[in-house]
């Protein structure tokens, strides 16, 4: 038969199209998904026996068909289409199974109302199961993990008015797939919010999750409403190879009104919690991304304290459990951990995130990845308004004034000491030459402000009403102040004037998540808040420093530095790997220890573990460090530090 034997639009085409379709197609209906036809691709696939007239939880006996029934009973009840990802199909003749996406899409009745659903997957799309004993390929699974690991987003965005939570674990076997989540902040303070699940496992899915993230940050770094964003991920996922049938929930969420706008392009819905309980939020009806779906949206408004969870279904489909059973099971565990009118903290989408991924994993695991990201309108703190006088114990004052208030908004560790350690820099200038020059030759008052933008950043004040003194570029060591906390901020301005000096500092802010497979955090552990100094002797003296190193400890620095190394006559390792903010005046006095050390022979040997707030600071300033511990090789670094020659 030719395609001129096959007038458009006859019943003998459509039937001719179906049979030979290189897809997997059956139809079916009724209490229990009976099956009333099934292509020459799908009688294929499901092996011996005729198909049609039986229930699919006989054609395809396990998880197969009881996920299969329960999605055809999902579009009869819905009206909708329903997409799984990953469907484990047994081939005839191999041992192992494919994991295949379907889609289950409703077939009309005359009167408009689900008759049945037809059931379509790609046959040759599925990824076969690995059968790879436990600990085979470690070093294959390593660079899954960490190339799935590399496109994810380490952070998510500190914003005013909403609290953002997010983990991400890998499937068990350590083999990533293409699962993603962002948020993003927008100019006009809203900020759009998405999961998405590629098909498929390992590098190439993770690929094709890197490309799609890059093209909805472009879309929305250009302005695109929802509706269009969506609508350019749909095309690009028909020209993309591995993106077809991609699932995505995105979303805008305005936090000054609550307004939620969101699309389920074939994905699970949201679970909204609420002071009274919880519920999924209804499907838009679009489908997976490159099916040329009508994209649909819909809207919410959310009350202050609202929590929204968005996850990929990794989480619905794990072993022994049907969706039905894991959306009933998700709703309970997500509304225990919630407690409302907490929007103080980060408690509550950090505690929800933790609660399901431990409970729902314990016992029965998860095949596939799992994403959750969990976002609460919340309370915005006051702005930070502190007048200091000018004077050195101002500096620490200025500094965990400044930390109390990004507490309140549980920013980032690094960003936050990031913020205090320029802003320290800042006041430390003023309190050194602000009183200078003028007619009132006093100290002069220096006034902090701090407000958090809609953007995510930090925008921090530091005014003096004295006069600037020109620097001095004779003295050594001197003038790294400023050039240190602009490198350490996103931008900074310096503006002088008659009435005195302003300085700007401007960070975005974020909080690390893990993206671990345990989802443990990366961040680092706290540090001590107050200066110490401790000297051991043995194997060879060593001076751990720890806490702040500024303009109030500067001189108790430096006995320190002296006392260790008793004027510069003994090599001594300085051990800065605790030490939570190197200020300015921190590394000259560092730099005048090593100068005096080495008109004496005997240089002390600067360490601080890489990755460290003051190895960051180090490698800006140039003032030779190293970064493993030199005990592991105490000659040799001896000889590095003493200019090539021997140690003393």
């Amino acid at each position: 038969m030719t395609a001129d034997d096959l007038p458009t639009g006859t019943a003998t085409a459509i039937a001719a199209g179906f049979e030979q379709a290189p897809a997997f197609l059956i139809v079916c209906g009724g209490p229990r998904a009976v099956v009333s036809a099934a292509n020459q691709t799908a009688r294929l696939l499901l092996g011996p026996g005729a198909p049609v007239g039986r229930p699919l939880d006989e054609v395809l006996p396990g998880s197969a068909g009881q996920l299969l029934t329960s999605m055809v009973e999902q579009v009869l009840a819905t009206g909708e289409p329903v997409h799984s990802r990953d469907v484990p199909l047994g081939l005839p003749g191999e041992s192992t199974e494919r994991i295949t996406p379907v889609t289950a899409v409703p077939c009309p009745s005359p009167e408009g109302t689900p008759a049945g659903v037809v059931i379509m997957a790609v046959a040759d799309a599925g990824q076969p199961v690995s059968t790879a004993p436990a600990g085979g390929y470690p070093s294959a699974t390593d660079v899954l993990t960490t190339v799935q690991q590399a496109m994810l987003p380490d952070s998510v965005p500190v914003l005013p008015g909403l609290r953002i939570g997010a983990r991400y674990l890998s499937a068990d076997g350590g083999v990533s797939g293409g699962d993603w989540f962002d948020a993003v902040p927008s100019g006009d303070g809203r900020v759009a919010i998405a999961v998405g699940d590629v098909v498929g496992q390992g590098v190439a899915a993770s690929a094709v999750m890197g490309q799609l993230r890059a093209i909805l940050r472009e879309r929305l770094a250009s302005g695109a409403d929802l509706g269009k964003l969506v609508s350019s991920l749909d095309r690009y996922a028909r020209i993309l190879p591995g993106a077809w049938a991609t699932t995505l929930c995105v979303a805008t969420l305005d936090p000054a009104t609550g307004l939620l706008r969101y699309c389920t392009a074939g994905h699970p819905p949201p679970l909204l919690i609420t002071g009274s309980g919880s519920r999924y939020l209804p499907r838009t009806g679009t489908g997976p991304l490159g099916t040329g779906t009508t994209v649909r949206l819909r809207s919410e408004t959310l009350d202050e304290g609202d929590l929204l969870l968005f996850y990929s279904d990794g989480l619905m489909e794990r072993p022994g459990r049907d969706t039905a059973q894991s959306t009933v099971e998700l709703a309970a565990v997500a509304e225990r951990a919630y407690t409302p009118g907490d929007t103080a903290s980060h408690d509550p989408v950090d505690r929800v995130c933790r609660a399901v991924v431990e409970q729902l994993t314990a016992g029965c695991g998860h095949r596939d990845d799992i994403t959750l990201l969990t976002v609460q309108r919340a309370q915005t703190p006051a702005a930070l308004h502190v007048r200091l006088p000018a004077r050195s114990s101002s500096i620490r004052v200025a500094r965990d004034e400044l930390g109390r208030w990004l507490a309140d908004f549980d920013a980032g560790s690094a960003d936050s000491l990031a913020l205090q350690h320029a802003v320290g820099e800042v006041v430390a200038n003023s309190v050194e030459h602000a009183f200078l020059g003028g007619d009132d030759p006093g100290p002069a008052a220096i006034a902090l402000t701090a407000t958090l933008e809609v953007d995510g950043r930090v925008v921090a004040t530091v005014t003096d009403s004295g006069r600037w003194r020109e620097p001095d570029l004779t003295e050594p060591y001197r003038g790294n102040g400023l050039a240190i906390a602009q490198e350490l901020m996103d931008d900074m301005r310096v503006e002088h004037s008659d009435g005195g000096t302003t300085v700007t500092l401007k960070q975005r802010l974020s909080r690390l998540i893990g993206v671990q497979a345990d989802g443990g955090s990366a961040a680092p552990p706290p540090a001590s808040a107050e200066f110490e100094a401790e000297l051991s002797a043995r194997p060879v003296p060593r001076l751990v420093l720890r806490g702040p190193l500024g303009l109030d400890t500067a001189e108790e620095l430096r006995v320190n530095l002296r006392r260790a190394a008793r004027g510069g006559v003994v090599p001594v390792i300085v051990d800065l790997t605790h030490v939570s903010i190197l200020a300015s005046v921190g590394v000259q006095a560092l730099y005048e220890a090593l100068g005096r050390g080495r008109r004496q022979g005997a240089p002390p040997l600067i360490y601080a573990a890489a990755g460290s707030p003051a190895q960051q600071i180090l490698a800006l300033v140039e003032l030779p460090h190293e970064t493993t511990d030199p005990l592991t090789s105490w000659p040799s670094s001896r000889a590095k530090a003493n200019g090539g020659r021997p140690a003393a």
